[in-house]
């Protein structure tokens, strides 16, 4: 008997959705980085991260999130991020990561994965890109002066 693999065969599920609750930050990354990755190897066409409870979030912590926006995107899948605060969206976009990462409002429909709308082209569709789009919106102090 012989036992024939196809590299391209996937079998994953639709979708995972996880939550997060309390300060996403360097602290508690060993925990969430294992959820994550358990998550991944489940090969879903969609990882939904909710950020509604989250209160906090720091730079380790958003590396470790497009480092996962990375291997989904390799696999084939998304990583979107669902109902972040305005504040947690203000970081996001003060980290110039609000157009990379799929974002979805809290009002955004969290349903079925066809319920839900692909984010549309460019980074301005993205919240916070107003900020970022194609030009440096930070005003450095001039030599001997101020900004």
């Amino acid at each position: 008997m012989s036992v024939v693999t196809h590299p391209e065969a996937r079998t994953s599920v639709p979708r995972v959705e996880l939550r997060i609750a309390g300060r996403l930050d360097v602290a508690c990354l060993p925990a969430v980085r294992t959820v994550l990755d358990a998550a991944v190897q489940l090969r879903p066409d969609e990882l939904v991260i909710g950020l509604a409870e989250c209160t906090g979030i720091d730079a380790a912590a958003i590396g470790l999130l497009l480092d996962v926006h990375r291997d989904l995107l390799r696999a084939g899948s998304s990583l979107t991020l669902h109902a972040p605060s305005p504040r947690l969206l203000r970081i996001l976009a003060i980290a110039r990561v609000a157009h990379v990462l799929r974002i979805l409002p809290e009002n955004a429909p969290a349903g079925p994965l066809d319920a839900i709308p692909a984010p549309a082209a460019g980074p301005a569709a993205q919240p916070g890109a107003e900020a970022t789009a194609g030009r440096d919106n930070h005003r450095w102090p001039r030599e001997g002066g101020t900004a």
